[in-house]
């Protein structure tokens, strides 16, 4: 596992974290299904370059949601146990 390789910057083992990116190249917005992932409880939103309001602000998506992605969009979202 990753965990019992990788340190933090205080040499702390890290934790996994899952990564979900999700692209529309179309011109109309898109809904996508959050997978569930073993790696954590729930997706947050680190880019949405629609929006441009990600980070820490927005709200934890649960698993099995489903997500709006604005016309020509990615966005980038993470799970993490820790």
């Amino acid at each position: 596992e990753a965990g019992e390789y990788h340190l933090t910057t205080a040499g702390e083992h890290a934790s996994d974290v899952t990564l979900l990116i999700a692209m529309n190249s179309r011109a109309e917005a898109e809904r996508v299904w959050l997978p569930v992932c073993a790696s954590g409880t729930h997706w947050q939103v680190v880019v949405d370059t629609h929006r441009g309001d990600a980070g820490p602000a927005q709200p934890a998506l649960e698993f099995g949601e489903l997500y709006a992605i604005g016309p020509r969009s990615l966005v980038l979202m993470l799970s993490s146990a820790g």
